[in-house]
């Protein structure tokens, strides 16, 4: 049973990343699924902190959609600025994780998602 659930994992983890990857290189890029993205992205980390919480006003200014669409659009991010966002959010998970045993991997050890961001 566990090796069928890590099938199922491995299986899920790798078409969203393919997905990731061909709306990325897609001429012009899927602005609008990657703005969906990081919107669900951040309404996800938010949703687990009080509203009055300093760490989550924290993420509701720093992880602005309209910013981040507008800039996306624009080509104002490079590959550099990306990968930055992404360790960002992963900081910003392992602050609100509320079990111990719940470990966010950090994107320096999944260093396959770094070439998409900068190709």
């Amino acid at each position: 049973m566990e090796r069928i659930q890590k099938q199922i994992k491995d299986t899920y983890h790798k078409a969203f990343f393919d997905l990731l990857e061909q709306k990325v290189h897609e001429e012009p890029p899927d602005y609008d699924w990657i703005s969906k993205l990081y919107l669900e992205i951040r309404i996800k980390l938010t949703k687990l902190l009080k509203s009055s919480s300093t760490l989550r006003i924290e993420i509701e200014e720093k992880m602005d959609p309209t910013i981040f669409n507008q800039m996306m659009r624009n080509n104002a991010f490079n590959g550099t600025d990306l990968f930055n966002l992404i360790s960002y959010v992963f900081d910003k998970i392992r602050c609100s994780c509320p079990a111990p045993q719940l470990k966010a991997e950090s994107p320096a050890s999944g260093q396959s998602l770094f070439p998409l961001l900068i190709a």
